[in-house]
């Protein structure tokens, strides 16, 4: 799990959200038919989905394409946001993206970004809790 993963994984433990990660459903699949996955999944009490949540950092913003391995990356995992954006869309699923703040090289220090996931997050979470 990365830095941006485990402070919303942190967060959530935090407020006894209901959650697993690394969510992922049978029927969507990408390249070499692998499941994709979602960051987090927040359960209903009894443990059925309500809702999902993806942390976008760097990789999942477009810039210019090419042919470079950070492009292409960043090209596919993309396309991958794509398939889930459309299969929660046609499963009635909610999905909340969240935007991470920063980028590679200028990454916040643990305590700041926890207080921005707590302020991006707490209305939503308390909303499906």
């Amino acid at each position: 799990m990365g830095f941006n993963e485990k402070v919303v994984y942190d967060y959530l433990t935090d407020v006894h959200c209901n959650f697993k990660i690394q969510y992922s459903f049978d029927d969507l699949t990408g390249d070499n038919n692998e499941k994709l996955r979602f960051d987090f999944a927040i359960l209903n009490s009894d443990d059925s989905l309500n809702c999902l949540i993806e942390v976008d950092d760097e990789e999942h913003i477009a810039n210019h394409f090419g042919n470079s391995p950070r492009q292409i990356q960043r090209q596919k995992a993309i396309q991958r946001d794509i398939q889930k954006n459309e299969y929660c869309k046609v499963h009635n699923i909610t999905l909340y993206r969240m935007k991470v703040p920063f980028r590679w090289l200028n990454k916040w220090d643990y305590e700041d970004y926890y207080e921005y996931i707590r302020t991006e997050l707490m209305n939503f979470v308390e909303n499906v809790k």
